[in-house]
């Protein structure tokens, strides 16, 4: 399969709107992106080719990653799926899509996986987002995961699942110490799981909760993540803490907080979230 390709653009033109219905056909346009990156990767077995586009989407002002499949029908292209995948993030230039890998990433499934590096800000650092195909032969993509720490790349070895190394500082770590983190294809569990210099942050098994909570300051609780309790609860209880850090809170034990990274337990309940924009 071909490397992903990168494309600068500094704007596409003629914008429309999503499919209103599931495979209606839209041009192969999207609206202003300073960054895209594409691969052609046959999908659905078919003669062509198709086309997916991971591209830095800024047409909201905040930057956020969207993933497009485009097809070939009546000699040209036009759109078989548009979605989001991350964000909105931080405003700054500097934030958003960093790289992508587009591929069998797992070398088992036969479905194909898009991974797309992505960056908020320097004290949330990067998040990884894998997509997998939603069937074999699909053109339309679902969410398997997404890794953060401070630096996250992919690789993709001759032989073998590709393998994540996921960077966390010093700072960052509930240790106290910089661990480099192999992360790792797991049969098993069907998705890539941390399988070298792995410090037990406490996110690995815990469900990922949508939304943010916001603080004062323009600051915010991003990538929040819960266990034994529901998001809505833990939400109530992360809004207070914004509103005033301190420990306990709501009968919970802050254990850490790491440095942007906040941990609360109560018995079998815990909540997990990164405080963005405290930059």
């Amino acid at each position: 399969m071909r490397p992903v390709r990168r494309v600068f653009l500094a704007a596409v033109l003629a914008a429309l709107a999503l499919p209103a219905a599931a495979g209606a056909a839209s041009p192969c346009k999207v609206t202003p992106s300073d960054r895209h990156m594409t691969t052609r990767i046959n999908l659905d077995a078919g003669p062509a080719k198709e086309l997916v586009d991971v591209f830095n989407f800024r047409g909201a002002g905040s930057p956020q990653t969207d993933l497009m499949v485009c097809r070939r029908s009546g000699g040209r292209w036009v759109r078989a799926s548009l979605r989001r995948i991350w964000g909105p993030g931080p405003g700054n230039p500097q934030s958003g899509l960093l790289d992508a890998w587009v591929g069998n990433l797992d070398r088992i499934d036969r479905r194909v996986e898009v991974a797309a590096r992505n960056n908020s800000t320097a004290s949330v650092g990067d998040q990884l987002v894998i997509m997998r195909q939603q069937g074999l032969h699909s053109l339309r993509f679902s969410r398997l995961q997404t890794i953060a720490a401070d630096t996250v790349t992919m690789k993709r070895p001759k032989t073998g699942s590709a393998y994540v190394t996921a960077t966390v500082k010093d700072t960052h770590s509930i240790d106290g110490q910089k661990h480099t983190e192999k992360w790792t294809y797991s049969t098993s569990r069907k998705r890539w799981v941390c399988s070298t210099d792995c410090f037990g942050r406490p996110d690995y098994a815990m469900t990922a909760c949508t939304g943010e909570v916001p603080g004062i300051g323009g600051s915010a609780a991003a990538d929040i993540r819960v266990q034994g309790m529901t998001c809505t609860s833990a939400k109530q209880v992360i809004a207070h803490w914004m509103a005033s850090p301190h420990t306990p809170v709501d009968g919970f034990t802050v254990t850490s907080p790491m440095q942007y990274r906040v941990l609360g337990r109560q018995g079998g309940k815990a909540f997990y979230f990164a405080l963005r924009g405290t930059d």
